[in-house]
């Protein structure tokens, strides 16, 4: 993978201005990151899991940064923001993302693969909250709402957050493994009313 070196960036910042060099160069390595199918080498969990999932990875590949990979079959990287790029499997559903920043001052990587339920906070146009289990799609169990203005918000919802998490905890045991849970939809408890 091209990178820009220090000589090249003066060149561009001398010509554009810094800040419109600095975007130029990170979304350049974003687009290169793509493409080329390079991942960060710093990995949330572990590469062990990445490679159950089905990624393979270069090891003759010598960036401090970024590895070279092969993605599951069916999966794609899909460049968002200036720093991000998701991955997408086979059908259609973001199961991680990355964050890249090419700049040569200040390049770093890293990734996570996404659980597939979690406790979530949904903010509702009204301003309350609504905290539950789930899926961004899919609420499993509704923990309850925080109506806007509440005195003691952050008491309640953190009171919700862990009865959510215990309801997680029960119903889907393994719901922090990040490889659980994608291919069971015979499993599926029912959602609370």
């Amino acid at each position: 993978m091209r990178e820009f070196g220090v000589e090249e960036f003066f060149l561009l910042a001398s010509a554009m201005g810094s800040e419109d060099a600095i975007d130029l160069v990170n979304r350049k390595g974003q687009s290169d990151v793509v493409c080329d199918h390079y991942l960060a080498k710093n990995m949330n969990p572990s590469r062990e899991y990445w490679e159950k999932v089905g990624f393979t990875f270069d090891d003759n590949d010598s960036d401090q940064v970024l590895i070279k990979a092969t993605l599951p079959e069916g999966w794609s990287l899909k460049k968002e923001e200036i720093y991000h790029t998701y991955m997408i499997d086979d059908k259609n559903r973001t199961r991680g993302y990355m964050f890249y920043k090419a700049a040569f001052y200040d390049r770093d990587a890293r990734m996570n693969l996404y659980t597939k339920y979690s406790v979530r906070t949904n903010y509702l146009e009204s301003g309350d909250t609504e905290i539950y289990f789930g899926s961004k799609d899919e609420k499993l169990y509704v923990a309850g709402i925080i109506t806007r203005g509440d005195p003691i918000r952050f008491t309640k919802e953190e009171k919700l957050r862990e009865q959510a998490r215990l309801w997680g905890k029960e119903y889907y045991p393994d719901y922090q493994n990040p490889l659980a849970y994608w291919n069971d939809e015979k499993n599926k408890v029912k959602k609370n009313s």
